[in-house]
């Protein structure tokens, strides 16, 4: 029995023209359909917005506008994406398009749309007990206990062989093509005001040979105190797994006309793994607007000891657990083991050069990473500037 209806797509689409074609499903497929879900597939997939030139007429740009310098008398800063491109791998940051396809997503495993139980989630217990799930979630990644190991692929390495990783997404290896991207924006910088035009720049990022297997974002209704005024509100919560893996991510400014760019950064072999909220542990992650108008992101923070939530005892005060109510000492000890963690690493961080990190010489800084970071509490409120 299909659960999900499979939707394939051909889509290309350059500067404003674009066209998409779905395949039909005859009568017995369709017969089979539980509709329970929707999985996507971009096939033969590519995307480019951008101006004529990189530094040319602002007003042809699409623009962000509303945003002025700190002048005593200020300058409107107008901003405006002279470029935007995602498609199949050796683009040579975006100046290479021409027949560089990839696909997003594989029909064994695509990109889903599905209503889950909250309950089957974690075991009838969290944020999302007795819950529907809206849950929007990129391709994952192998199943190592359930599938072949042999089956996946090096998150990072852009010429990635089958068993050398845990991700499904594929790199392009010539006889068809993968499921890994370039993506990237140049945006364009101008003050409205010639005094001002040699603060005018272009700012640039790249990513070479990108996935996001494994992300995935999920929402249901709760209530929660999404604006610290004590009072508890209605609500969508949310738990995000933001994943991003590419070989190469590239930073840069350069002058308006795309020259002259100063010192790049440079992400070798780059892995994120974003958890963001903790339904498990009551952790929802909010967006609300408070009294003053001002945006607020919110991770809740970990109920306290003596919070039903938590157990309903109490914990003693040198933490261990002689002298603790057991099944709150055991509530949070399996939090701190098995909540869902943050983890970021880079093989090389480099300064300087130009094009791609494979280009030329850089000024290398090594390795770094950040690993089983647990966001206990985040609180995030937009300003007026």
């Amino acid at each position: 029995m299909l659960q999900r209806i499979i939707l394939t797509t051909a889509l290309f689409s350059a500067f404003s023209m674009s066209h998409a074609e779905l395949a039909d499903l005859t009568e017995s497929e369709l017969s089979d359909v539980s509709g329970e879900g929707i999985a996507l597939v971009f096939e033969n997939f590519q995307m480019e917005m951008k101006g004529e030139v990189i530094g040319g007429d602002a007003g042809n740009d699409f623009q962000i506008t509303g945003i002025q310098d700190q002048e005593l008398i200020p300058n409107a800063v107008n901003v405006g994406i002279a470029q935007y491109y995602i498609s199949g791998t050796g683009s040579n940051l975006g100046s290479a398009l021409d027949g560089k396809l990839v696909n997003l997503g594989r029909l064994n495993n695509p990109i889903t749309i599905d209503l889950l139980d909250g309950n089957a989630l974690s075991a009838g217990t969290g944020s999302w007990a007795d819950k529907s799930v809206l849950a929007i979630a990129m391709p994952t990644h192998v199943d190592l206990e359930n599938v072949d190991p042999t089956l996946g692929y090096n998150c990072t390495d852009a010429s990635a062989i089958v068993g050398s990783g845990t991700c499904s997404s594929r790199p392009d290896d010539g006889s068809f093509h993968g499921e890994r991207f370039d993506i990237g924006y140049r945006i364009n910088r101008i003050f409205d005001n010639n005094l001002s035009s040699v603060k005018n720049v272009n700012l640039n990022f790249h990513a070479v040979s990108a996935n996001m297997d494994g992300s995935y974002m999920r929402f249901w209704g709760g209530s929660a105190d999404i604006d610290a005024d004590a009072a508890d509100k209605k609500t969508i919560m949310l738990e995000v797994q933001m994943n991003f893996y590419a070989s190469e991510l590239i930073f840069e400014s350069c002058d308006l006309d795309g020259g002259n760019c100063g010192e790049q950064v440079g992400f070798k072999d780059f892995s994120m793994e974003l958890a963001l909220g903790d339904a498990k542990y009551h952790q929802p992650m909010t967006i609300g607007v408070n009294n003053g108008g001002f945006l607020e992101v919110r991770i809740h923070e970990l109920p306290a000891p003596g919070d039903t939530r938590s157990g309903g005892g109490s914990i003693a005060a040198n933490g261990l657990k002689p002298g603790s109510d057991a099944a709150t000492w055991d509530w949070y000890d399996d939090y701190y083991k098995n909540g869902r963690k943050t983890n970021i690493s880079i093989s090389d961080l480099t300064i300087g050069g130009t094009g791609p990190l494979s280009a030329g010489p850089k000024e290398s800084f090594g390795s770094a990473s950040l690993k089983n970071l647990q966001i206990q509490y985040l609180e995030v409120i937009s300003h007026d500037i």
